[in-house]
C-alpha cells in the first residue's frame, strides 16, 4: 500500500503487471536455520491490461523504479533529478493535480498508478 514502510521496488514492479493474492504464511519453523523473517506463499494472477504499455521495455520501467527506492528517504524531486528529468516540469503537470508537490513526496508514498504514469511520462520524454 502506499505509504507503507514497508513497499518496495518489487512489490511497485509486480503491481503494475499482475495482482499478487497472498495465499499464506508459513511459519518460520519449517525452515533450518530459522529465517529473521516470515515466508509466504503469494498468487500473481496477470493484469488483463496492465499498467504500463508492452512498448515500454522491461529495463527501462525497472530501472526507472530502482531509481526512485535506491534513497529511501529521498524526496523524489531529487530522484527525478539524478535521472536527468526536469523534477519542476513534473510538479506542474497534470499529476500534480493528484498528488500535490511530487517533488516533496517519497517513492513509498506513491501509488501504483502514479508510479505507471510516471514511468509513461518519462519514457515520452526519452
Amino acid at each position: 500500500m502506499p505509504g507503507d514502510p514497508q513497499r518496495t521496488r518489487l512489490s511497485v514492479l509486480s503491481q503494475l503487471y499482475v495482482t499478487p493474492k497472498l495465499r499464506y504464511t508459513l511459519p518460520e519453523t519449517v525452515f533450518t536455520p530459522r529465517p529473521a523473517v516470515r515466508a509466504a506463499v503469494v498468487s500473481m494472477i496477470p493484469l488483463e491490461q496492465p499498467l504500463i504499455d508492452s512498448n515500454i521495455p522491461w529495463k527501462f520501467v525497472e530501472g526507472f523504479i530502482r531509481s526512485g527506492f535506491e534513497g529511501r528517504r529521498k524526496m523524489f524531486g531529487k530522484v527525478l533529478k539524478g535521472l536527468g528529468l526536469d523534477s519542476v516540469d513534473w510538479c506542474q503537470s497534470e499529476l500534480a493535480v493528484d498528488l500535490g508537490d511530487l517533488s516533496r513526496m517519497r517513492a513509498q508514498e506513491l501509488s501504483t498508478k502514479v508510479w505507471a504514469q510516471l514511468i509513461r511520462k518519462a519514457y515520452s520524454l526519452q
